[in-house]
């Protein structure tokens, strides 16, 4: 028999992939292109699977340019990129998959090996967290069914107030998560089908109790046991965010007072003489032995620059009429603009006063509704209303007096620059606005320690705040 040469196979059509702006983002993950991707993945023998973490390409690192000429620094190689941005792709379709509840697609991900069914996100989420912030209840129950573990921490991808991205103790297991966003649903799957434990305490000390409370979640907080703890990690967390708050605004302070007292003293007493002296002392010396023969020369010029003034002195002289003209001109312009002046000042006054008007009545409407739950505390024996009601109006009533109306007389000081501004343009056209900036800055010179010290005033109010929560916690772990 003759042997005959047998055709290479065909190659694999490329992966279809979705874009985003015209750049290649996440493979387009369906029955279509299912042989496509095992194709692609089959090419690619380096990768590891299944992935239990996505990793981002590597940077370059910050050494500075010296040392690193000496150093072999080679670029990484396309395979090795091609791996990277092919684990990202997987794990990305993964994610995508859970949060549009696609149970199939995400269970063939799983079960021919692409994944960990705990696989994480570049950003530490898990699938459970997605599912959870996706509110995808179904979802759950195939990714715990495919082997995911319920009570694992992880970061959902959107952070929860007042955190940043950086911030390393910020975790929650599913659990926690539901609870957080008043999900009962998930929450009564999670511990009744599947084992969640409610007393874990994350990094900073959450738990899914006090973040159902934190968060009023009264129903999720009613379902759950009473549990302490975690407190001391709470305030620690708290103390964390406080501080850096307080850092931030000791070192503006500190950067004020080092230009106001040593910079600008330093700039005219110092740079200025040892840059425009100093340094050129000897052009100002020749300069002083040529003084003379230059005055004698101005001297001879005299006579020809006093014809010259004159001839001038005449020409502006003509021009005196056009210049009254025009100064009547504008002076009529200028009385012209007093009504619109007038009436922005009116405006801003009348908005003042109904804005401090609406405070007054405010008071006057929570210190009725105090009164008025007190004295229905004390008819009924507080049968109906408890003492914890007519702390939360006297709460209430505190904040008016001493937090509501002091912001809307604040508002209204701060609306003082915006009518200013409106009047002098008026008045004085670019010149009033020009004088208005130069004001603003004033102000805000002389308002910027003063703004700092009170950021720092108020970080400590909330971390005392905060203290006081966690006692009252202990005592009453269901706390609101």
């Amino acid at each position: 028999m003759s042997s005959q040469t047998l055709p290479s196979p065909p190659s694999p059509p490329p992966i279809a992939r979705s874009s985003i702006d015209g750049r290649q983002f996440v493979p387009t993950y369906s029955a279509a292109n299912d042989d496509s991707l095992f194709a692609l993945v089959e090419q690619t023998p380096d990768l590891e699977l299944p992935i239990t973490q996505a990793r981002g390409f590597p940077s370059k690192p910050s050494i500075p340019a010296h040392l690193l000429a000496k150093l072999p620094a080679p670029e990484p190689t396309a395979p090795s990129r091609q791996i990277f941005e092919l684990e990202r792709d997987i794990v990305n379709g993964f994610f995508d998959a859970v949060r549009a509840g696609q149970d199939d697609v995400v269970s063939q991900f799983v079960s021919r090996g692409l994944v960990s069914p705990d696989v994480r996100s570049l950003v530490q989420e898990t699938p459970l967290l997605a599912a959870v912030a996706a509110g995808r209840l179904p979802m759950i129950s195939t990714l715990v069914a495919l082997g995911a573990t319920v009570n694992t921490f992880g970061k959902p991808s959107t952070p929860p107030v007042n955190y940043g991205r950086k911030t390393p103790d910020w975790e929650r297991t599913p659990l926690q998560l539901a609870a957080q966003q008043g999900n009962l649903a998930i929450v009564k799957v999670l511990m009744e089908d599947y084992g969640a434990d409610d007393s874990l305490i994350a990094p900073d000390g959450a738990l899914a109790l006090r973040l159902a409370a934190e968060n009023g979640h009264r129903d999720i907080v009613t379902y759950l046991p009473s549990r302490r703890g975690g407190a001391l990690l709470r305030w620690k967390a708290a103390h964390r965010r406080e501080m850096k708050i307080i850092r931030r605004s000791i070192r503006g302070i500190y950067m004020f007072f080092r230009v106001l007292i040593w910079e600008i003293p330093k700039f005219f007493l110092f740079t200025i003489p040892n840059e425009a002296v100093w340094k050129k002392r000897h052009k100002i010396a020749s300069w002083c032995k040529r003084l003379p023969s230059r005055i004698a020369e101005e001297v001879t010029k005299m006579p020809h620059r006093m014809k010259t003034a004159a001839k001038e002195t005449a020409a502006f002289v003509k021009k005196i009429p056009k210049f009254i003209k025009e100064a009547s001109i504008a002076l009529v312009r200028f009385v012209k603009a007093w009504p619109a002046a007038v009436k922005a000042f009116l405006g801003w006054v009348g908005r003042g006063l109904a804005t401090i008007g609406n405070s007054a009545l405010s008071i006057a409407t929570k210190l009725l509704s105090l009164i008025h739950t007190a004295v229905s505390a004390v008819v009924s024996f507080f049968r109906s209303i408890t003492l914890k009601d007519v702390w939360n109006g006297l709460c209430v009533l505190a904040r008016a007096v001493f937090v509501e109306t002091p912001q809307a007389v604040w508002s209204f000081l701060k609306s003082f620059g915006d009518m200013a501004w409106k009047v002098l343009g008026g008045l004085f056209g670019l010149c009033g606005q020009a004088l208005w900036g130069l004001a603003a800055i004033f102000l805000y010179i002389l308002r910027y320690v003063p703004k700092k010290l009170g950021s720092i005033a108020a970080a400590l109010g909330r971390l005392f705040q905060k203290a006081f929560n966690e006692v009252m916690v202990y005592f009453n772990p269901k706390r609101l």
